[in-house]
């Protein structure tokens, strides 16, 4: 335990530790035994000297203690330094829709009297921001960068951040207002389909300094399919169904006057192929029948048979396990990689006997009774184009899940295509069954598919209760939500478009 006091604006005096001081009323009980205890002989000092003698005893003491105590001074002074300024610059081919700022902002720097140190984190198509930075950072240090932000090599952005934190560095980005216009086109789309299946593919223009629409025109196989103007950060979404077994090509194209005509087409590889054998074990009467007979070439089973080289995957549904047929042929197929999923019912899992069946090993879940609480569930619904057909199905199932949880259970919904909707916050059903199932029902099929970004949605709203934040969107509905940034959990809130990377 220390103790300072500050004298002034530049002096500090303190004790590095207090603890001796607990030594000196001791120390000084002892020299007052010591000293003026009456001797047996006639010879001992007079009162007087015994005064003297204690007095400086106790001081010699006190001078013990106080250096044991550790005393010290810090003198604060400051100095004028040397300032100066490490500029990063990107040379990468991305700036040149910025122009050539580098230099006019050395020359200001300098005329104030700072010198520059200048150095080039990118140039041509090879833009290392992120090692730049992290190569010229110092200790409680600050770089200014001059970049437009796009990573093609080495650390990301993030690393870098977190290199400069660790080092109490200071990272100063410059905002550069564009000078050019650069517009780009991508497609999100799959790179697989089959035969007779729609495939949904959507085109997203974006760019710097792009504020007028564009043309934008969709080919497939050369002929030209959709061709609409498009603003930025708007999309046109596209459903095509192949009829021919091969490789085939989507191509996106915009037109307009930018720096890169690269940027202006985007093609996309697309393998068609047959449509995979399903085998499906049921006793039939099932809507999920008809869903699976729309996407593949189903055969239909009361149990499962001893080869099943000619399937892509099996389904069973509602079937126990005494009706299964060749258990070990089916842990085989999935065991070499084929697809296996398992639909309940009144005759499946604890029912059904899953439990004292060799099938509990091959199944992802643990078979048993429920043991009852709460839980938090987000159902997660495929809005693509593609899923148009199915979406009935989809909201069926979605609608009877809700049927079968209490009250207790809080429930979200999340719908996706090729972005993300949030379309009922995690709240309790006792509150929010009725609004959270009509929501369901008013889902309408829009834009491409991107599973993984549907997947990443779903957790965040899993995670809701941290209080992330969501900017408003409009639902696939089409009603905009509200602006939720001062409560982004408040229930019984409207739905909300979850940002994510595409």
């Amino acid at each position: 335990m220390s103790v300072s006091y500050t004298i002034g604006e530049e002096l500090t005096v303190g004790l590095q530790q207090l603890w001796p001081l607990v030594a000196l009323p001791i120390a000084v009980a002892v020299l007052a035994y010591l000293v003026f205890r009456r001797a047996p002989d006639s010879r001992s000092a007079s009162a007087r000297s015994r005064r003297l003698l204690f007095a400086s005893r106790v001081l010699v003491v006190v001078l013990l203690v106080g250096a044991a105590m550790g005393p010290f001074t810090v003198q604060t002074q400051e100095t004028p330094g040397e300032p100066s300024v490490t500029l990063l610059t990107d040379d990468s081919d991305s700036m040149a829709v910025y122009g050539n700022v580098t230099d006019d902002l050395v020359a200001d720097i300098e005329a104030a009297g700072v010198p520059v140190t200048r150095a080039t984190v990118g140039s041509g198509t090879d833009s290392r921001i992120g090692d730049g930075i992290a190569a010229n950072l110092r200790e409680n240090g600050t770089v200014v960068v001059l970049s437009d932000g796009q990573v093609t090599e080495g650390r990301p952005l993030s690393v870098a951040a977190e290199e400069a934190r660790r080092l109490n560095a200071t990272i100063n980005a410059v905002e550069l207002p564009p000078r050019r216009t650069e517009r780009a086109v991508s497609m999100t789309g799959p790179s697989t389909t089959s035969v007779g299946i729609p495939a949904e593919f959507t085109a997203t223009v974006d760019g710097v300094g792009a504020e007028s629409p564009v043309e934008v025109e969709m080919r497939i196989d050369g002929e030209v399919v959709e061709t609409r103007t498009v603003a930025p950060g708007e999309s046109l979404s596209v459903s095509h169904t192949f009829e021919e077994i091969g490789s085939h090509r989507v191509t996106a194209t915009i037109s307009g006057d930018d720096v890169y005509g690269e940027n202006d087409v985007f093609y996309r590889s697309v393998r068609v192929v047959e449509k995979p054998d399903v085998l499906y074990v049921s006793g039939g009467g099932y809507p999920l029948e008809g869903y699976l007979n729309s996407l593949y070439d189903v055969t239909n089973a009361s149990s499962v048979p001893d080869d099943l080289d000619d399937y892509a995957a099996v389904v069973v549904q509602d079937t126990p396990a005494n009706r299964l047929g060749n258990v070990s042929s089916l842990q085989e197929f999935v065991i070499n990689g084929g697809g296996l999923a398992v639909v309940g019912g009144e005759n499946a899992y604890e029912n059904g006997g899953y439990d004292q069946s060799p099938i509990a090993s091959t199944l992802p879940v643990r078979v048993g009774n429920a043991t009852g609480g709460t839980a938090d569930i987000v159902l997660l619904v495929d809005i693509s184009g593609s899923a148009r057909e199915g979406q009935s199905i989809q909201k069926a199932v979605a609608l009877d899940v809700l049927d079968q949880l209490n009250d207790d259970n809080r429930v979200g919904v999340v719908a996706f295509s090729h972005v993300v909707y949030r379309i009922a916050d995690l709240q309790p059903l006792s509150t929010s069954r009725e609004r959270t199932a009509d929501r369901i029902r008013r889902l309408q099929s829009v834009g491409g598919t991107d599973i993984a970004n549907g997947l990443r949605g779903g957790g965040r709203t899993a995670r809701q209760s941290r209080g992330d934040h969501h900017p408003p969107e409009r639902r696939p509905d089409g009603v905009r939500s509200p602006d939720r940034s001062r409560n982004p959990t408040r229930p019984g809130g409207d739905a909300g478009h979850l940002r994510g990377s595409r």
